[in-house]
């Protein structure tokens, strides 16, 4: 079960981030984004360039990773940081 629950977590982050698709693999993987995507496109293109090794864009709306993540967890906690670091700034109402 408890791979079940990293799975639903997963998914209801993405959904929220409009990202359709995760696929990770143990040596590659690609995020899929919606035309109606949350996350900032300045941000995945700064992705790209810090980690050029890691990442790189096909298309406007497909974020290839190549990436060594041997094991389920791995993996989860890959996605994890990757769709924290791709989730937008919340601006404080003042």
């Amino acid at each position: 079960f408890k791979r079940l629950f990293a799975v639903t977590g997963l998914k209801i982050a993405s959904e929220a981030l409009g990202v359709i698709k995760i696929d990770l693999g143990e040596e590659r993987g690609k995020l899929e984004f919606s035309n109606t995507t949350h996350v900032d496109p300045i941000e995945i293109v700064n992705l790209v360039q810090q980690e050029s090794n890691t990442y790189r864009l096909e298309g406007a709306s497909v974020l290839r990773i190549q990436r060594n993540l041997a094991t389920f967890e791995d993996r989860r906690a890959f996605a994890f940081d990757l769709l924290d670091r791709l989730r937008p700034e919340a601006t404080a109402a003042v």
